[in-house]
C-alpha cells in the first residue's frame, strides 16, 4: 500500500490472523495538514476495530512481536474499539469521532467504520459542551510556566485539536491564547441558542483590582476555577495571570478560566458527575452552580466517560507498549482510576438515595499472574461502558 509504513502493514496482517473472525479493520490516523501534533500524543495513531470484545492479550503479543522485528512503532500504541462500544464512544466524544472519521486511512480489513453511525454535528449540546470543557481545561496554558513541559505539550495539542474541530484549520492559530480567544468568541456566539445555562445577575462589587470582571472562584481538585464575565483578547492578554497563579500557588497547582455560561454548561454536562458528587467547592463570589441540576442521563454520561475513554484509547495502548517488568505498576494505576470512578458513583448514589450495583470483582490481588490482572481490569472498564443502565438512572429526588 503506497505511503504506508511496513510496520503498519505487518501489524494489520498479523492482527487479522491473531484475532481471526473478531477482527474487522485496522485504521491509521494521519496527521492533519494543519499539523496539530495530537496524533499519538492525544489520540492513538492506530485503531483496531473488532466485532466483539477484543482479546487484548493477543493484541499485545502481536504488537510487540511486529515492533520487535520492524522499526517505527505506531505512535503511542493502538486503540481498540468494538462495534458494540462505538455508539457509546460517539455519544460521549463526538469531537474525537469527527477527527477520526476525517483523518482515518484503512490499512487492513473492510471499511466498516463508515458503515457505522457517524458523530453528531458540532452545534449539538454534547459537542458544544466538549468545546467548553476542553477550553476550560486548556486555559491552564495562560500560565503555562507553572506546568511541566510534557503537560504543556499535551494541552497545546488538545487545544489545537479542539479549535481545528470546532473552527476549522484556517487561519492557523499557532499561539494557545489565539486559540482560546477564537474558541471563546465561538462559544459566546452560540450561547443564546442554549439559554438554560445563561446567567444574567450582577457581578460582585468587591472584585480584586487585578481581576476586574471577576464573577466567582471555585475549587475543583487541585485547580482554582476563575470565572470572568468575559474571556476575550483584552482579558486573556491584558491580565497578569502569572501573578494570579503565584498568589494561590500554595493551595492550587494551577488556575483555569471560564465564563459563567461556559461553567454552567460544563457543570450540567461534561462535569455533571463532579458537580453532583460535590467536587466543585464555591470559594468566592456569585455561586453560579447553586441552581444547576444536571439530568440523570447527563450525570451517568459524565460518570462513565473516563472509563469509556480509557477502555478504547488508553488501556489497549498502554498494555501493548508497557514492558513486562512495568505491568504491575500499570495495573496499580488503572485500578486507582477504577476505584475513583466507583467512589464517585457511590457518592452520587448516596446523594440520590439509591442503591448501586458493583462492577464484577473483586480484582485479583498482586500475587495473581499479571496478565490475568490486566484481563480483570479490562473487564471492569468494559462494565462501565456496557452497563450504564445499571447505574443511577432516575431523576434525583427533589
Amino acid at each position: 500500500m503506497k505511503g504506508t509504513h511496513p510496520t503498519l502493514l505487518a501489524f494489520g496482517k498479523a492482527l487479522a490472523s491473531a484475532l481471526d473472525e473478531g477482527f474487522l479493520a485496522l485504521y491509521v490516523l494521519d496527521e492533519p495538514a494543519s499539523g496539530t501534533s495530537a496524533i499519538g500524543r492525544i489520540i492513538p495513531s492506530a485503531w483496531i476495530l473488532t466485532a466483539s470484545n477484543p482479546d487484548l492479550r493477543a493484541v499485545r503479543r502481536t504488537y510487540r512481536m511486529v515492533c520487535s522485528q520492524l522499526p517505527l512503532e505506531p505512535a503511542g500504541g493502538p486503540a481498540v474499539i468494538s462495534a458494540e462500544e462505538w455508539p457509546t464512544y460517539l455519544r460521549l466524544f463526538p469531537d474525537r469521532a469527527r477527527t477520526l472519521l476525517g483523518n482515518f486511512r484503512l490499512i487492513q480489513g473492510k471499511p466498516v467504520l463508515h458503515e457505522w453511525e457517524g458523530p453528531e454535528p458540532v452545534t449539538t449540546l454534547t459537542s458544544l459542551a466538549r468545546v467548553a470543557a476542553e477550553s476550560l481545561l486548556c486555559s491552564a496554558l495562560v500560565v503555562g510556566e507553572h506546568l511541566s513541559l510534557e503537560r504543556q505539550a499535551d494541552l497545546h495539542a488538545r487545544l489545537r485539536l479542539t479549535a481545528d474541530d470546532c473552527l476549522g484549520r484556517a487561519p492557523v492559530r499557532p499561539h494557545p491564547v489565539d486559540n482560546l480567544i477564537a474558541l471563546h468568541a465561538y462559544l459566546d456566539s452560540v450561547a443564546g441558542t442554549w439559554p438554560d445555562f445563561a446567567w444574567d445577575g450582577s457581578p460582585p462589587t468587591d472584585a480584586p483590582a487585578r481581576l476586574p470582571g471577576l464573577i466567582s472562584l471555585y475549587s475543583l481538585g487541585n485547580q482554582l476555577v476563575v470565572v470572568m464575565a468575559r474571556l476575550d483578547r483584552p482579558v486573556l492578554q491584558g491580565t497578569d495571570w502569572g501573578t494570579v497563579a503565584e498568589l494561590v500557588s500554595t493551595e492550587y497547582e494551577n488556575i483555569v478560566l471560564a465564563t459563567p455560561w461556559q461553567l454552567r454548561l460544563t457543570g450540567n454536562t461534561i462535569l455533571a458527575a463532579d458537580l453532583t458528587a460535590g467536587s466543585f467547592e464555591h470559594v468566592w463570589g456569585i455561586h453560579l452552580l447553586a441552581d444547576c441540576c444536571p439530568s440523570d442521563s447527563q450525570v451517568v454520561a459524565s460518570l462513565i466517560s473516563r472509563p469509556v475513554q480509557f477502555l478504547a484509547e488508553r488501556l489497549p495502548a498502554l498494555y501493548s507498549t508497557t514492558a513486562e517488568a512495568d505491568l504491575s505498576a500499570l495495573a496499580h494505576d488503572l485500578q486507582n482510576i477504577l476505584l475513583n470512578s466507583q467512589l464517585q458513583a457511590e457518592v452520587i448514589a448516596r446523594r440520590w438515595g439509591m442503591s448501586l450495583p458493583h462492577p464484577p470483582g473483586p480484582l485479583p490481588g498482586h500475587e495473581a499472574p499479571i496478565h490475568d490482572r490486566m484481563v480483570a481490569i479490562e473487564r471492569q472498564f468494559r462494565w462501565w461502558a456496557h452497563r450504564p443502565a445499571q447505574l443511577p438512572s432516575t431523576d434525583p429526588p427533589g
